[in-house]
Formats: structure tokens, sequence, C-alpha cells
């Protein structure tokens, strides 16, 4: 077992896969149909899932290298070692490189980076047309990918059973 991690590093990676399940029920679909173009098409919750897969983010990051008070995905990111990060990177890169929106790690992390804040309140917030299926695409794209790094990056430092999440 790695020093770094502790009972309270173990809670929280315990309810870092929560806000994972969480986060990948909500993207489980529902009422399927075949829509007006004869596509098929079902209902997710897709907020939700983003508010879940922020915080599933933030937490195990934390689990890594717990940081009181911070929220903020990037600072959290950046707070771990150089050989952790970059692996994350490049692992997130070469699983997203080839979507036409993405434009690198950094740049989504950044904007990533208050999700967990910033989405819980969205409705407060005025938006152009086509903003939530835009980024709603992209933030369950990136999320998805960010959490399975981040959870490989945790169970290796740690002897813990890794739960069984797939979308």
């Amino acid at each position: 077992m790695n020093a770094a991690f502790n009972d309270l590093s173990t809670d929280i990676l315990s309810q870092a896969d929560d806000f994972a399940e969480a986060f990948y029920r909500c993207l489980k679909g529902t009422n399927f149909r075949v829509d007006e173009w004869n596509r098929a098409v079902s209902h997710i919750v897709a907020i939700p899932a983003i508010v879940n897969g922020a915080f599933a983010c933030e937490l195990y990051l934390k689990s890594m290298n717990p940081k009181k008070g911070e929220h903020h995905l990037k600072v959290l990111y950046e707070g771990l070692e150089e050989k952790t990060k970059k692996r994350i990177s490049s692992n997130v890169e070469s699983k997203l490189n080839g979507a036409p929106w993405f434009k690198g790690f950094s740049y989504h992390l950044s904007r990533a980076s208050n999700t967990f804040y910033q989405w819980r309140y969205i409705f407060e917030e005025k938006h152009s047309e086509g903003f939530y299926g835009t980024f709603i695409n992209e933030f369950i794209a990136f999320f998805s990918t960010f959490i399975k790094e981040l959870q490989n990056e945790c169970y290796e430092k740690k002897d813990y059973p890794k739960k069984d999440m797939d979308l």
C-alpha cells in the first residue's frame, strides 16, 4: 500500500466511486424511441451527470493529493506529481484526440475546472442557442475519459478493489 494513502483518502476514493457511478447511471438512456429522422434516441439526465462527473473527478484528485478547501479541478490536478499528471494527460489526449471538438487536455481541464459549482446553478446563466447540445456532449466525453484515468491512477497507487463501472 502506498504511504500517501491513508484512511481519509480511502474514504474519499470510495465516495468518488459513488459519484462516478451516479455519473454513469445518469447517462444510461431511458424512453428509447425512433425519432422523425429514423434515429434511435433516448432521454438522459445530462446536467446531473455532468455535476456528478465533476464532483467524482474532484474527489479522485483529492484522494491522491488532499487539499482542504480547494474545489477547482485544475488546481487539484496541478498539485499532483509530474509523472502522474503526464500519465493522465497523455492517456486522455490519446483517447480524445480524434474528436473534432477536442482542443487538448489543458484546454478542457481549464474549461471544466469549476464545473461542479457552475453547472449546479446553470439555470441562472444565459446561454446561446445550441449551448446545451455542444457543451453537454463535450463535458460528458471529457469526464467519461478523465474519470477512468483518475480511477486508474488511484487504484494503481493503492491496494483497493476497483468497482465495475461501465457506460
